[in-house]
């Protein structure tokens, strides 16, 4: 019931700041049994560390105010799930796979002490919509959506602050 509550509170805060809609965010614990495809993540906060909760399917993970360092994820349905980060001075990172449902893939660096610029997102099943909260004033973009999608401000100054995705 906890897990619940605090999933639906995510959802209306991202949704009252302009991120996805409540109706598009949705928690999804993996001891569930799914029908739908389903994409969960965590974010790594500069001073913060992980997040104490892993979120799934639109809510918002990580926190305005402190730049996003690391993203960790994982799907069910989605095919094939891939991402990369764009970091602060040292630019795109290799692209990190898995093709299994379940499967953990990280992004960005816990060590680095980079802000995450950027990040790409491809499934070979499904459709993402993935958006991100910019540092600096910029809020929050507005959704990406499609089979392969691009959030953030590659090579700029502006850092990634918190993020949601979700799939169909």
């Amino acid at each position: 019931m906890r897990t619940r509550l605090t999933a639906l509170l995510s959802a209306t805060l991202l949704a009252l700041t302009g991120g996805l809609s409540a109706a598009e965010a949705t928690a999804a614990p993996r001891t569930a049994a799914w029908d739908d495809p389903v994409i969960c993540y965590s974010a790594y906060n500069a001073s913060l560390g992980w997040d104490t909760m892993e979120t799934c399917n639109g809510l918002a993970s990580g926190i305005p105010g402190h730049e996003l360092q690391a993203l960790r994820l994982s799907a069910y349905g989605v095919g094939t799930l891939c991402a990369r980060a764009d970091l602060e001075v040292i630019g795109w990172q290799a692209w990190q796979c898995s093709g299994t449902d379940w499967g953990e893939i990280q992004i960005g660096s816990t060590t680095a002490n980079r802000g995450i610029r950027a990040i790409e997102f491809t499934v070979t099943t499904a459709t993402l919509t993935a958006e991100v909260h910019l540092s600096g004033g910029s809020g929050w973009q507005g959704p990406v959506q499609g089979t392969s999608v691009r959030v953030g401000a590659p090579g700029g100054v502006r850092t990634v602050e918190s993020i949601g995705i979700s799939v169909v």
